[in-house]
């Protein structure tokens, strides 16, 4: 059944005036049909003319037939609408689905057409794409197909107005052709049948950017003109479509050519030309060419194919990404009530269900089984508002096993703004769930580990250090008594390999925590000169020993500064002692300095050099690593961990500097590094005390309770004590101490953390709650902790229980007057000692 447009005379009427029907093919729209086949990737594109009882094809791609019967074209139904015609899928479409060129013969599944549409609204057929099988067309594929339809009929239009104006020249005055030449849009010349050019048009001249003189009496083949072809060679003289008919005497229509302009720029024309007969000669005696300036189409037509291809390109890199996603991503698609509508073949390999089981029932995208409300309630609030919902997520395969997936779920919206369909893209972590899971256990198990080396570590320590500061102890107090030479050397070889193996302890534990990360600095405020001094004083054996001198420089400084005086300390000591290790004669300098200084805060510069073996080049740039000595030849000869300048350098690393080496060998090495310190208060009292007191004079007074179930322990610190001026009583565990602090009025308690019966920390909490409950609780007894434990934690935990400070095994003398002048009375201080301090 043939349908008609409302204006179907008035149509019929205008397609037999532009002339069209049953003519032959033309370059230009072949090329249209083309562009529409590449730009629109459909195997079939054609420009269909639909007369009374046909349509019939100008031009094609795709296709055998040159026509077909008006009533089963699909183009017939496009004629009679103002906009594109498209059909999806023919086989839904009730109104073509037992069409013949469904069912047989072309076998259309898609179409889309294009009216091509007179200035007067009459359409006189389509330009058309059909595909065999069913496809949707986009916003941007409507566009493409409308460029390429005006394009074709910009073409008709050039074509009959040149037909139009060879009648009227064949029939018109002068007058008249000037009067409908000065009207016409497109350039208008008449040739001779040399091709001289006799006549033209200002629309012409416009085009062309040419004067009437320069125009009149040239030829087609004038060297002057610069044109060139599609392809970019140049379009020669005889190739002019004017040329060609002249010869041919057939008309040529939409040839296309490049025209370089004497002002410099570029324009692409396309080219009509007719032959003109005299009516005598069987050749014309007369052509009239017109040409229209088609450049803006031409980059249009440019920019649709780019266009083309760069939506080629990003088709590609989708199609890509959906290969990849369906190789790793489970996909579900289900509308905004969760009713499945597709799944791919991922999904329903890894849930166990088949798309069958799935599509169209509802299926929860988070199974009831491992979600509670309130988690299903926050993903649908959040994608009805637009939002993409993303979690890990549990769910039930078919047979009832559990899968985890790493979820995100997309809602999508129709074309018009609405949320109609959720796509659910899950990626199976089912094995990363358990490896996390075993990682958790294997964690578990290492904190245990960690825990049991801890506590092996603090062991170690507790039981090394308490014989060792037996065996220092009681030899410092040998060294104090009347020996002969040969007893003092043996006494003070004990003493310098009992300090070594307490270095080595130190060194060995240090450096565990470093690595651990667990190394803490303390903040607390001290006299740098006289922390440098004490250091000095444990290497007064080198003077005596050794052909060495040890010299030292200090600033002066009027204020205490604020850091951690024991790893500052640590860190010289090492520096020191590595000085002392490998010199064995010469001068070791240990410069203190200030660099710079302001109000607030200074920067101290610590110099240690020796004129000692030195350091080999290769060797430098890895002195720093743990377990490291400059050669195999140094350990044998030295000894040593190789883990004192490691964790030297790593301790200054921690106090906000950064040491450095200079070294000669066979002349000496110099280790350098600068720190900042804060200011702390002015120098007065204790701190200037300490400069000028004497270690061998008894100038303490008080009573101390020595808490040690250590009996050689207890001698020692006893001995230490005697000679410092105080009195000492001995408790062996803390109920002796508590009974003793009952019944004895004590200045100081030196208490032991680890002993029997009861501890260090409960006997203090005891001792504590003793004083609580009486009037003396305000002025509580200073408890220091007397311990052999050296580990992170040790010291609060230490003060948590209510003790006041803490002193390390091996206990040594000085250590121990520290702490005596902070909780006891001095006694016998010089006359110029006591008034520097009450001053």
């Amino acid at each position: 059944m043939i349908i008609f447009p409302p204006n179907e005379s008035e149509r019929l009427k205008e397609l037999l005036d532009y002339d069209i029907l049953d003519t032959g093919a033309e370059a230009a729209l072949d090329e249209i049909v083309q562009l529409a086949n590449q730009l629109l990737s459909c195997p079939i594109a054609a420009i269909s003319l639909v007369d009374s009882d046909r349509q019939w094809f100008k031009a094609k791609v795709g296709l055998e037939a040159s026509q077909t019967s008006r009533d089963v074209a699909f183009c017939a139904h496009t004629i009679c609408q103002n906009d594109i015609f498209v059909v999806p899928d023919a086989i839904a479409d009730e109104r073509f689905k037992t069409n013949p060129l469904v069912t047989q013969g072309l076998k259309i599944r898609f179409y889309a057409g294009a009216p091509l549409s007179t200035p007067s609204g009459a359409n006189l057929g389509t330009l058309c794409v059909i595909d065999h099988v069913p496809r949707l067309f986009s916003s941007e594929n409507e566009k493409i197909l409308k460029a390429l339809a005006k394009m074709v009929m910009i073409h008709f239009e050039m074509r009959k107005k040149t037909r139009q104006a060879t009648l009227v020249i064949n029939s018109s005055s002068d007058q008249q052709l000037k009067t409908i030449f000065g009207s016409m849009s497109e350039g208008l010349v008449v040739q001779d049948k040399d091709g001289k050019i006799l006549q033209c048009n200002p629309s012409a001249l416009r085009i062309l950017g040419l004067s009437l003189d320069e125009l009149l009496g040239r030829t087609s083949i004038d060297p002057r003109w610069r044109t060139i072809k599609k392809d970019g060679s140049p379009f020669l003289g005889e190739d002019h479509p004017a040329m060609v008919t002249l010869r041919t005497k057939k008309p040529l229509h939409g040839v296309e050519m490049g025209v370089h302009k004497k002002n410099g720029k570029f324009s692409w024309i396309s080219i009509n030309s007719l032959p003109i007969f005299d009516g005598v000669s069987e050749l014309p005696y007369q052509v009239l060419t017109t040409f229209s300036d088609i450049t803006k189409t031409k980059l249009d037509s440019s920019k649709l194919k780019k266009r083309k291809e760069t939506i080629a390109l990003e088709r590609n890199k989708f199609e890509k990404l959906v290969f990849a996603l369906n190789r790793t991503a489970m996909v579900l698609i289900s509308d905004i009530r969760g009713k499945v509508l597709d799944a791919n073949d991922k999904f329903c390999k890894i849930s166990g269900y088949s798309l069958n089981e799935l599509s169209e029932k509802k299926h929860p995208l988070l199974d009831d089984k491992y979600y509670d409300e309130n988690i299903q309630k926050d993903m649908w609030l959040k994608l009805k508002a637009g939002e993409v919902w993303h979690q890990q997520a549990q769910f039930q395969h078919k047979d009832g096993t559990s899968y985890w997936a790493n979820t995100t779920i997309v809602p999508m919206e129709n074309k018009f703004g609405k949320i109609n369909e959720i796509i659910s893209i899950r990626f199976d972590i089912t094995q990363q769930k358990e490896f996390e899971s075993q990682l958790i256990e294997a964690r578990k198990a290492e904190v245990s580990a960690n825990k049991a080396k801890s506590a092996f570590l603090a062991n170690m320590s507790h039981e090394i250090r308490t014989p060792l500061n037996g065996i220092i102890g009681m030899t410092q107090i040998l060294m104090d008594t009347d020996l002969n030479p040969d007893q003092k050397n043996f006494g003070e070889a004990i003493v310098t390999s009992t300090k070594s193996l307490l270095s080595i302890i130190n060194d060995v534990l240090d450096f565990s925590k470093i690595e651990a990360g667990k190394m803490v600095l303390e903040t607390t405020e001290f006299d740098l000169n006289t922390s440098c001094l004490d250091i000095l004083r444990t290497f007064e054996f080198v003077k005596i020993n050794r052909q060495i001198n040890l010299t030292h420089s200090f600033p002066d400084l009027d204020n205490l500064i604020v850091g951690d005086p024991v790893r500052l300390g640590q860190v010289l000591y090492n520096l020191i002692g590595n000085a002392v290790k490998f010199t064995e004669q010469g001068t070791i300098s240990f410069v203190v300095s200030k660099v710079k200084e302001n109000r607030k805060k200074l920067n101290i510069k610590f110099a240690v050099h020796d004129t000692g073996v030195g350091i080999e080049k290769e060797h430098i740039d890895r002195i720093f690593d743990a377990f490291t000595q400059g050669d195999v030849s140094t350990v044998r000869k030295f000894g040593g961990t190789g883990l004192g300048l490691s964790i030297t350098s790593k301790l200054v690393s921690m106090m906000n500097g950064k040491i450095r080496l200079r070294s000669t060998p066979g002349k000496g090495t110099t280790f350098e590094f600068t720190l900042p310190f804060v200011k702390g208060a002015k120098l007065s009292g204790i701190a200037e005390t300490k400069r000028k007191i004497n270690t061998n004079a008894k100038m303490f007074s008080g009573r101390v309770l020595v808490v040690e179930d250590n009996q050689i322990n207890q001698m020692v610190v006893q001995k230490l004590l005697e000679k410092l001026g105080c009195k000492s009583l001995v408790a062996s565990n803390g109920i002796e101490a508590i009974e003793s602090f009952k019944s004895v009025d004590f200045d100081l308690i030196l208490m032991d953390c680890q002993m029997p019966e009861m501890d260090g920390y409960d006997a203090t909490r005891h001792i504590r709650a003793i004083e609580k409950s009486h009037s003396d609780g305000e002025n509580p007894i200073p408890i220091v902790a007397l311990t052999a434990n050296a580990l992170k934690g040790d010291r609060e935990k230490c003060l948590a229980c209510g003790m006041n400070d803490y002193l390390s095994k091996p206990i040594g003398k000085q250590h121990l007057i520290d702490i005596l002048l902070k909780y006891l009375p001095q006694s016998n201080l010089n006359s110029s000692e006591k008034q520097e301090k009450s001053a």
